[in-house]
C-alpha cells in the first residue's frame, strides 16, 4: 500500500467516530427521517485513484465522518446536490477496511442511508438492497502485460487473476472460470495493476468508460494492454436499503440532472482533471 493510500485510510480521533441510525430510519420514513436529523449520511469506499469518491488529502487524513470538503468526486457531487434538494447537509462515511465487499454490511447496519460509491448494480446485490436508476456507464475489460498472449477468455485457462475485493469484477473473473485458488486480493486499483506489472498475476479485470475516467491510471502501466472487453456495459447506481422511500426521491433528482444538464457538469468537472 503506497503512502497517500495508507495516508488516505488512516482514521482521525475517536470522537469521529459515528453512530449507527435507528432502524426507522431504512424504511418507508427513510426520507422523513433524513429531513427531521438534517443530515443524509453516504457510505463510500474512497481511494485516490477514482474521480468518483476519493479523500482530500490536504486536509489531513480519512474522516470517519467527513463532509463535501474533506471528500471530492462524482459521488460526492452528486450526492451533495442531492441533499440540497432535501434542505440538509451530507455527511460522508467511509467503511473503515478498504473492500467493496463491506459497503452493504455497512448500510444495512445503520452507518449510513445509501451507498454512492462507483457501486454497480448487480442481482446478486440487488437481493440484499434496492438500486435507483442508473447514472453511469462502464464496461468490463481484461488487462494484461502488453508482451503476453492473452487475447481471448479460452487463453485464461490455467492463468492467475487479482482484483480489489467485493467488486463486481470479481465477480466476473468467477465468471471466466478462474479457481478461488488462483485469484490474487489486493486493497486498491493499483496495487492490482502492479500485481499484474509485477508477474505477480497474469491478468485483471478492469472498469473502463467512454470518458476515459479510468484511462490516466492506466497510462502510468505502459506495460499493460486490454486485452478484450467482456459482457455488456455495467451502470453505476445508488444502493438504500430495502424499501426506503429515499429511491424514488433520487430517482426524481436524477431525472431533474439527467435533463438539465448538471449531472454532464458534475463528471466533466471531475473526469476531466482525470483525462
Amino acid at each position: 500500500m503506497g503512502l497517500s493510500r495508507l495516508l488516505a485510510f488512516t482514521v482521525v480521533v475517536a470522537a469521529s467516530v459515528p453512530t449507527c441510525l435507528s432502524a426507522a430510519d431504512s424504511g418507508p420514513g427513510a426520507l422523513a427521517a433524513v429531513k427531521a436529523r438534517g443530515k443524509l449520511v453516504m457510505v463510500c469506499f474512497p481511494h485516490q485513484d477514482t474521480p468518483f469518491v476519493h479523500v482530500n488529502l490536504a486536509r489531513g487524513p480519512m474522516k470517519r465522518a467527513g463532509t463535501v470538503e474533506d471528500f471530492g468526486g462524482v459521488d460526492v457531487d452528486l450526492m451533495a446536490a442531492f441533499a440540497k434538494t432535501l434542505g440538509v447537509e451530507l455527511e460522508i462515511r467511509p467503511i473503515s477496511t478498504p473492500s467493496y465487499a463491506e459497503l452493504i454490511p455497512a448500510l444495512l447496519a445503520g452507518q449510513g442511508d445509501l451507498i454512492a460509491s462507483s457501486f454497480s448494480s448487480s442481482a446478486e446485490r440487488a437481493q440484499q438492497v434496492d438500486f435507483s436508476d442508473p447514472y453511469f456507464e462502464v464496461y468490463q475489460a481484461v488487462l494484461v502485460r502488453s508482451d503476453g498472449a492473452i487475447a481471448a477468455p479460452r487463453d485464461l485457462a490455467g492463468k492467475r487473476a487479482v482484483v480489489v475485493p467485493g467488486t463486481i469484477m470479481e465477480a466476473k473473473i468467477r465468471e471466466l472460470g478462474i479457481p478461488e485458488s488462483r485469484i490474487r486480493r489486493e486493497g486498491f486499483t493499483r496495487d492490482v495493476l502492479l500485481a499484474v506489472v509485477n508477474k505477480a498475476a497474469d491478468f485483471t479485470v478492469y472498469e473502463l468508460d467512454e470518458y476515459g475516467s479510468a484511462t490516466p491510471l492506466l497510462k502510468e502501466f505502459s506495460a499493460l494492454k486490454v486485452a478484450f472487453r467482456l459482457g455488456t456495459p455495467e451502470t453505476y447506481s445508488i444502493a438504500v436499503p430495502k424499501g426506503s422511500d429515499l429511491r424514488p426521491a433520487i430517482n426524481d433528482f436524477l431525472a431533474k440532472v439527467k435533463s438539465s444538464g448538471e449531472l454532464a457538469s458534475i463528471i466533466k468537472k471531475n473526469v476531466n482533471p482525470h483525462t
